[in-house]
């Protein structure tokens, strides 16, 4: 295995804004995945939302009010989890449902705010001449993660 980074995936969340009700898509970035955001950075901080958990990135959407400095409530399984924007970024590559915004956080945030500890997505990246047998070493592995 040449790379391998998760991702934790929380769909269509009730959340509050400024008095302003929408669902978000909450999503965890790997340290990976954050130095691939830096080019989409309009503002903020990215490594102050990777170090400071309760944090997160709006993704910009013409639409939304969101600023950085903003609290988000999130319901969880009917309790409230608050979590506060340090920055903007221009784009995510992840689909979100029409009307449904985006906040990117760390994995330890997600894991405060949500209670999961389990990935949704893996992704591996295999090193030149990896064979089957290595494939299937990693899919028995999955378990554990997923």
């Amino acid at each position: 295995m040449d790379l391998a980074y998760g991702r934790k995936f929380a769909y269509e969340v009730p959340s509050v804004t400024n008095g302003v009700e929408k669902k978000m898509d909450l999503i965890s970035y790997e340290p990976y995945q954050f130095d691939w955001a830096e080019d989409y950075l309009l503002e903020g901080s990215l490594e102050s939302v990777q170090t400071d958990v309760g944090t997160g990135l709006i993704v910009y959407a013409s639409q939304s009010t969101i600023q950085i400095g903003d609290t988000v409530s999130l319901n969880i399984n009917g309790q409230s989890k608050k979590i506060k924007i340090l920055g903007k970024l221009s784009d995510c590559p992840f689909y979100s449902a029409a009307g449904v915004g985006t906040i990117i956080c760390s994995k330890d945030t997600f894991e405060e705010i949500t209670g999961e500890s389990k990935y949704t997505i893996i992704d591996v990246q295999l090193a030149k001449g990896a064979t089957d047998e290595d494939v299937y070493a990693i899919r028995q592995m999955v378990d554990r993660f997923m």
